[in-house]
């Protein structure tokens, strides 16, 4: 559950911008406080022994589940989303930008050739994409944004998601720019790497940001949602 409040970000708007503004700032008085840049046991989400995973490439060393192909029942748009053209994109776009990348990528299934609807978090390393959750959220996937029809027809929606406590830790308040940066780049990647896949691409304009977070696990403080982004077959588009 997210820590803060609508009612607690009304009441104290000024300050808290004000703060973490002048916070995130660089000083030649203050250094940025660098921790130590190895990562701490257990903060990277890492493969658990029971894990659900659909390997990305072929031959590869994780076990690919049997195909369910489950659509959600929000689903509103046609056809299934090939695993391939997914894999292909997640693969370029999903890759880590330089040292420490506070970002990670999280996906929502709707309609994808193999995969059941549900959350999954992308593990680029591996080259798979790990069962979080098995819930069908795209109704309320849609109902968090402004842009309802447009999330309803995409066979999977994309989440740049921001690991704001790793983003402090290398480099203290000012990460929060950094990962806002790096949260950038990602999304303009997907967009420019779609269609070489087959896939249209299209950034939602909005979305409440702390009901997006709850519906994806997050705590809305130390992880946090920055982009979403529809994704579909561009026969679909």
């Amino acid at each position: 559950m997210p820590t803060w409040s609508d009612t607690a970000i009304d009441a104290g708007l000024d300050s808290a911008w004000e703060t973490y503004h002048e916070n995130a700032k660089r000083s030649r008085r203050f250094a940025i406080p660098v921790r130590d840049r190895e990562t701490p046991p257990g903060d990277e989400n890492s493969l658990p022994p029971d894990a659900q995973v659909f390997a990305l490439q072929a031959g590869g060393s994780l076990v690919m589940l049997p195909g369910e192909g489950t659509v959600d029942p929000a689903y509103a748009g046609a056809g299934v989303l090939a695993l391939e053209s997914l894999a292909a994109i997640l693969g370029s776009a999903g890759r880590p930008i330089g040292h420490a990348d506070p970002i990670e990528i999280v996906l929502h299934a709707s309609a994808v050739e193999t995969l059941p609807a549900g959350l999954f978090r992308y593990d680029h390393q591996a080259r798979a994409l790990v069962v979080t959750s098995r819930e069908a959220l795209g109704g309320q996937l849609a109902a968090a944004s402004d842009e309802p029809d447009l999330v309803a027809r995409a066979q999977a929606v994309i989440f740049v998601v921001a690991a704001l406590g790793k983003a402090a830790r290398a480099a203290g308040e000012r990460g929060y720019r950094d990962a806002l940066v790096r949260a950038g780049r990602h999304a303009q990647a997907f967009d420019h790497l779609a269609p070489a896949s087959g896939l249209w691409c299209q950034e939602v304009a909005g979305f409440y940001d702390r009901e997006l977070d709850r519906l994806l696990g997050l705590d809305g403080l130390s992880r946090s949602a920055f982009c979403m982004i529809a994704v579909g077959t561009a026969a679909d588009g």
